[in-house]
């Protein structure tokens, strides 16, 4: 099972050279390297952005949630 990781990593570190080389040899390649970083970067950005808020709604709706909690508690025991 090992084996088969370690293949994929040497399969992708070879891709990846030959992509690097690629781009080396192109005029623009750097050019094009740098724009798919920005585009990387974007990326990570809009969904760190987008876990930020989920995580900020499960807070709220947690919140909310015992808060009911603490109400329906508070009312049984004045029931008491």
């Amino acid at each position: 099972m090992m084996n088969g990781n370690v293949r994929d990593q040497r399969a992708a570190a070879e891709a990846n050279c030959e992509l690097d080389e690629a781009l080396y040899n192109q005029e623009s390649g750097v050019e094009i390297a740098l724009h798919r970083a920005q585009q990387w970067s974007k990326f990570v950005k809009d969904l760190i952005s987008f876990i930020d808020k989920r995580t900020n709604i499960c807070e709220f709706i947690f919140t909310v949630t015992i808060f009911y909690v603490i109400l329906s508690l508070l009312q049984h025991i004045s029931e008491r």
